[in-house]
């Protein structure tokens, strides 16, 4: 049965309260899960539940009549925490209830509560959470109905705006940049560094149809890894220096203090090849020592320059903000139609089988006798004439009784 909006309940616990740090700490593994929630049909009464959880963000929803707080929530997920944990972890958290859930979840879907406004990611994460509420029994008509409103609302904020059209993460922007260059498709990609801003590089220009990687990192077990995601040679970074076989495109971010790339060692690199580079250098502090670019003939991508744009591009995100506002304000309004609706088809759903009921009772035994002295062709009109009226009176109240709660 759909419970109503008092007992949708929202527990999250976000980037702009806790560190990310923090934040891990309620993480729950997707294997665990189903073990680590059902508690909380079973002991608290919960109808329904899912969780969220994102790179900055866990969010706990559930609908509950008897209504359980959010330090019971929290112990029965958590239950090796103890007291002053949950405690401490009740007040770091957001507690919604009713509508305020649904508005919370439909900007979070929207990406207007990101870390990085417009990133299209949250979405699908939505979504899947959703889905394994699902196949683990855990998710009705409440979740149904509140995702359902929020990935319609998330598209058409995606859509009808420009919250996402300009790039704000580094990654994107090298990949854009580098891009606007035009390398070919077969040009020798040296990359330096195997951590997670030159993975996610190397799987965007694989997706490019860029094969050609040449790995160098300090952990040579982490660049074969990268190749078998991204294809390519893997090499430690102590033989960068030796290295003759030429490139196109050298792209770089480690931990170093000092740079890599040294004029002496990019010297080499290029063994006599004088056609001009592209240099992509991700690292704080740089990489490529500054009078590589100065002295070789080079084109020059920085982290510095990137950043500066992708400042100004989330602010120009940000000025989307009204227009996204109005979409969620307005889905929120069809939302809660959509709720009324359904709960009237839940309370009228006796209706049918009542007036089923009734009709048969009238047959078989109220007019019994009397039908019986009907001729043959009049049973079957007076057949006719009863089902006519049984859909006429199933169709009718319901009719009535959804326009009385539209009107409200």
């Amino acid at each position: 049965m759909l419970n109503g909006l008092q007992h949708l309940n929202l527990l999250t616990f976000t980037h702009q309260n806790l560190s990310l740090e923090e934040i891990g700490q309620f993480h729950l593994e997707a294997e665990t899960r189903q073990k680590r929630l059902k508690p909380l049909l079973s002991k608290l009464e919960c109808s329904e539940v899912m969780f969220l959880s994102t790179c900055n963000r866990v969010a706990l929803i559930w609908v509950a009549e008897n209504s359980p707080t959010p330090a019971q929530i929290l112990q029965t997920v958590y239950p090796d925490w103890d007291p002053a944990s949950i405690m401490k972890a009740t007040k770091s958290g957001t507690h919604l209830q009713g509508m305020e859930v649904a508005r919370h979840l439909f900007r979070v879907s929207s990406s207007l509560e990101s870390l990085v406004v417009g990133e299209r990611e949250i979405i699908t994460q939505v979504r899947q959470s959703y889905e394994q509420a699902q196949e683990m029994g855990f998710a009705g008509d409440v979740l149904r109905l509140l995702v359902q409103g929020a990935v319609k609302t998330a598209k058409k904020v995606f859509t009808e705006t420009a919250i996402a059209n300009r790039p704000v993460s580094v990654v994107n922007l090298a990949c854009y940049r580098l891009w606007e260059l035009k390398p070919n498709t077969e040009s020798k990609i040296i990359l330096i560094g195997a951590g997670q801003t030159i993975a996610a590089i190397a799987r965007k220009l694989k997706k490019q149809g860029y094969h050609r990687f040449v790995i160098f990192n300090r952990t040579l077990s982490k660049a074969e890894e990268l190749v078998e995601v991204v294809g390519g040679q893997a090499y430690p970074l102590s033989a960068l220096s030796d290295y003759r076989k030429g490139f196109d495109v050298l792209i770089s971010c480690t931990g170093s203090s000092e740079p890599i790339v040294t004029p002496e060692i990019f010297q080499k690199l290029l063994n006599g090849d004088t056609r001009r580079k592209v240099l992509v250098d991700l690292a704080i502090p740089n990489d490529i020592d500054e009078a590589v670019v100065s002295r070789f003939s080079a084109q020059s991508i920085q982290i510095e320059d990137l950043k500066e744009v992708a400042a100004q591009n989330l602010e120009a995100r940000k000025e989307e903000l009204s227009a996204c506002n109005h979409i969620v304000e307005t889905h929120l309004e069809e939302y809660e139609e959509a709720v009324r609706i359904r709960k009237i088809e839940v309370a009228m759903k006796q209706v049918p089988l009542k007036v089923k009921e009734i009709k048969q009772t009238a047959l078989s035994e109220v007019f019994s006798q009397d039908i019986q002295q009907l001729d043959p062709q009049s049973r079957k009109t007076l057949e006719k004439v009863l089902s006519y009226m049984e859909k006429k009176y199933i169709s009718v109240p319901m009719k009535m009784a959804r326009e009385i709660m539209l009107d409200r």
